[in-house]
């Protein structure tokens, strides 16, 4: 019986490091690109419309050099709980890659993924960082599209990844729509 216990908790642990980005807590990528397939899947099936959105800290290269990269992971787990606690249930969020986040919008259009991508922004930005470190600032850049019929996975991240690159050109601290 604890042989099994022990095999269950193992079982468990595996799961978890296959699912959820250590640092942050978040799905990872693997993790979060299956969610949007499924969401892909139902959407075709007659399901509700969704938006996706890439988040990249602005400088995070700078926080990590000028701080250091124990205050750069600090930063990044803030970051994935101001995302959480900033979406719904039935939402999904993770770690796309380094400081960039990707979210899965579930029911939502345009104007409505864009609500809560500007909560973000304003979240981080309003967030006081000086609990970190006394000379912190952090901003966030936010690419967004709503799903459309005919795309496929890497369309829809590409057209958000167009807008994030907007975002970014655009002055940073700004979230852009495509």
């Amino acid at each position: 019986m604890r042989q099994n216990e022990e095999l269950a908790r193992t079982v468990l642990r595996v799961e978890t490091l296959a699912n959820v980005d250590e640092l942050t807590g978040l799905s990872n990528r693997r993790a979060l690109l299956r969610l949007i397939e499924a969401e892909r899947a139902r959407y075709e099936r007659g399901g509700q419309r969704f938006c996706l959105a890439i988040l990249d800290l602005d400088h995070f290269k700078a926080i990590n050099d000028a701080h250091g990269h124990l205050v750069g992971d600090a930063v990044l787990r803030v970051f994935a709980d101001i995302i959480s606690s900033s979406l719904r249930q039935q939402d999904g969020s993770g770690r796309y890659g380094g400081e960039e986040f990707l979210l899965l919008l579930v029911d939502a259009d345009l104007a409505g993924g864009r609500a809560v991508a500007e909560r973000i922004r304003k979240q981080v930005r309003a967030w006081n960082w000086s609990t970190i470190d006394p000379d912190l600032s952090v901003s966030v850049s936010i690419g967004l599209t709503a799903w459309s019929e005919g795309d496929t996975v890497d369309s829809a991240l590409a057209r958000a990844d167009s807008a994030l690159y907007r975002a970014k050109s655009g002055g940073r601290n700004r979230v852009e729509a495509d």
